[in-house]
């Protein structure tokens, strides 16, 4: 066979493949449709908060139903038309609302539980979790503020700090106490819910990363 023939026929089966191609290319797949709430009594829904990267990436939501076994990605940005921000850190449930904390863009975004947003709580410099203290008065740890803000949950506004010469991360309440980690320092600080004061300390090993 000739290597003109050979170039004709291998030409043919091109044209052939590209024909057979071109009606899949006009039909675009339908964009997913966002089911925010399945009404079904065996519902058991997960939040799942992806941090993003560092710097130049946006955090989002995702929705995880452990009963159907589908997961909904980009739910926040979805319903709102809005990116949450930079380094979506963690998630609370107070009540009927959602407190989004958004560690580098220094906020925490507040959704009822329709994840639609009703607010923003600003000025805080890196915020990591966020702890109901009191009915209506939470504490939001720090990576960088060396203190600890009082948030009034009623107004959404930082009322106040508590210093702590140090960053703050993880807590847990006790006896009107509210425990948190000191990574930096190998400490756990306790704080008076009440008068807002440091009460106590006390040093751990290296890095303390978790307290339940």
């Amino acid at each position: 066979m000739s290597a003109q023939l050979i170039i004709k026929n291998c030409l043919k089966v091109l044209l052939i493949s590209g024909i057979a191609w071109l009606p899949s290319c006009k039909d675009k797949t339908p964009d997913p449709v966002l089911i925010v709430r399945d009404t079904t009594a065996n519902s058991r829904e997960v939040l799942i908060a992806n941090q993003g990267n560092f710097g130049w990436g946006e955090g989002t939501l995702s929705l995880y139903e452990a009963y159907s076994k589908t997961v909904q990605n980009d739910i926040y940005k979805t319903i709102n038309q809005e990116s949450l921000g930079n380094v979506f850190q963690s998630v609370s449930r107070l009540g009927e609302n959602y407190y989004f904390v958004i560690n580098n863009s220094g906020k925490i975004v507040v959704t009822d539980t329709e994840f639609t947003k009703k607010v923003e709580i600003n000025g805080f410099n890196s915020p990591r979790y966020l702890y109901e203290v009191q009915p209506g008065k939470a504490y939001v740890t720090d990576l960088y503020a060396k203190a600890i803000a009082i948030v009034n949950l009623t107004t959404n506004t930082i009322t106040g700090s508590i210093p702590t010469g140090t960053f703050t991360d993880k807590g847990v309440l006790r006896n009107g106490i509210f425990w948190c980690t000191a990574p930096d320092a190998d400490k756990i600080y306790g704080i008076n819910v009440l008068t807002d004061a440091l009460v106590d300390s006390f040093s751990t090993g290296v890095n303390p990363d978790g307290i339940v």
